[in-house]
């Protein structure tokens, strides 16, 4: 397979070597590029979601609590009729 006859591997005058360490250098610098891609793609997800912790979705049933909540402070607030007030002489 591997001739020495000259002190150097028949593989490397081919390039099979060089081609091979280059597929490697590929593949690495690949990974490093995928794994920067997902911490940035995870980063600006979790920036979003924190940003969107504080939005309120109107939905019906939450309109109609709401509606109810202020009714029943209105009707608080009201004064009651049956009781005299300070304020008449």
């Amino acid at each position: 397979m591997a001739d020495h006859s000259n002190g150097r591997c028949r593989f490397v005058e081919h390039g099979l070597v060089t081609s091979a360490l280059a597929m490697l250098r590929l593949l690495y610098f690949g990974s490093v590029v995928l794994t920067a891609f997902w911490l940035l793609r995870l980063l600006y997800r979790r920036f979003l979601a924190m940003r969107q912790v504080n939005v309120i979705v109107e939905t019906p049933e939450r309109a109609a609590s709401i509606k109810a909540l202020e009714r029943a402070w209105s009707v608080e607030d009201m004064p009651d009729p049956e009781q005299p007030s300070d304020s008449t002489p």
